[in-house]
């Protein structure tokens, strides 16, 4: 049993590709593909990592980039609303 989020990156890492290259940020959020074993590797883990360590303390970056979600697997949209609505 795992506890927490398995995302194949960082809040610190995506964080850092939020600042560095919103680009290339979306570019691999859009390109990242999941690992096909069981347990493995998730977007919704990613997306979640997104959401509570890089949208939710700096949402303002995110909802001028909020028609470029639409490009992303859905569960992307979902963690970003979630991300957006918490304090």
């Amino acid at each position: 049993m795992r506890i927490g989020s398995d995302s194949p990156k960082s809040g610190t890492e995506l964080a850092q590709m939020a600042q560095d290259d919103m680009d290339g940020l979306f570019t691999y959020l859009r390109e990242w593909q999941p690992s096909e074993e069981l347990g493995g590797k998730s977007r919704n883990d990613l997306a979640w990592e997104l959401a509570e360590q890089v949208i939710t303390p700096n949402p303002e970056s995110f909802v001028i980039q909020i028609e470029r979600f639409k490009e992303l697997d859905p569960v992307f949209i979902v963690w970003l609303l979630r991300g957006l609505k918490k304090p």
